[in-house]
């Protein structure tokens, strides 16, 4: 992590406390700083992410050591620091879809980088992923299609290139798709998406337009027809993830609950036995070290 001596004897005095208040011990709780500090989380913030992540790893399937490593690469390319709207909206999507927070995450890291130069924000990565997964589609191949999809739209967006094509699809003209997707582009490519359905307006079937369109992997195909067929999927999980980023309650009311079970209450009365240990030998180090000598 860096930092001073005395930072780094405050950070470790706020995770014994936090070992009092949260089932996971000082130790685990320093060996998620450790990883922060290895993935380039700023100094300020290693403590609110250590809890966030902490907070994930007692109430979702993710591992601290999973939900630090790919939040933080996740956090790395997409600018946010919120982490605690971040942990909220993971673990909202992870309760309200039929998909996991591990897998939320994991696709959301997949996509990142495509995604956030095409203009998406945090909230709408993280939402697709969970749409996306809620079709029982594996993280890998989930973000490896919808990266590709989002890329050749921004692509069209940006050269032109099939923008009237894909634009017409999603029921609008080229200057329409464009302007839309500089305002929404999350939106515009959910337009895309239930457009394929409408066959009639089309004249030809999704799979054909697609293929048209020079989008014919496979695995790409499937999640594309998949959120298609899925109807208001993809826009209802982007209301969720824009409301729980925005409410940011989601992750404390869930830790609430789990932190109140007798098993919880136990390793937590363990972990502020240990913190007695710990202040023990703190004292006796100087007398300690004058012995050794």
């Amino acid at each position: 992590v860096g930092g001073s001596d005395a930072f780094i004897e405050s950070l470790g005095e706020s995770f014994k406390e936090l070992s009092t208040n949260i089932p996971i011990t000082a130790t685990e709780l320093a060996n998620i700083a450790t990883t922060a500090g290895q993935l380039g989380i700023k100094q300020e913030d290693v403590e609110s992410f250590t809890t966030v992540m902490a907070q994930l790893a007692t109430t979702t399937d993710l591992t601290a050591d999973n939900a630090a490593t790919m939040l933080a690469q996740f956090s790395n390319i997409t600018g946010v620091t919120d982490y605690e709207r971040l942990g909220s909206t993971v673990a909202q999507l992870g309760d309200a879809t039929a998909t996991t927070a591990s897998k939320v995450v994991e696709m959301s890291q997949g996509m990142a980088a495509s995604a956030s130069i095409a203009g998406m924000s945090a909230t709408d990565i993280l939402a697709i992923s969970a749409a996306v997964g809620s079709l029982g589609i594996q993280a890998q191949a989930g973000s490896t299609s919808m990266s590709t999809l989002i890329s050749t739209l921004y692509k069209a967006t940006e050269t032109g290139e099939k923008l009237e094509e894909f634009a017409s699809v999603a029921g609008m003209t080229g200057e329409q798709f464009k302007k839309k997707w500089g305002e929404d582009a999350v939106g515009a490519m959910n337009a895309f998406i239930q457009g394929l359905n409408d066959t009639e307006r089309n004249g030809r079937s999704a799979v054909v337009i697609l293929d048209e369109l020079g989008i014919k992997n496979v695995r790409q195909t499937k999640a594309i027809l998949g959120l298609a067929q899925a109807g208001d999927l993809l826009s209802d999980t982007v209301a969720s993830a824009n409301a729980a980023w925005k409410s940011n309650t989601a992750l404390t009311e869930k830790a609430g609950i789990m932190y109140n079970t007798t098993e919880a209450k136990m390793t937590m009365m363990q972990n502020a036995a240990n913190n007695v240990k710990v202040a023990i030998g703190d004292a006796l180090n100087p007398a300690l070290s004058s012995a050794y000598d």
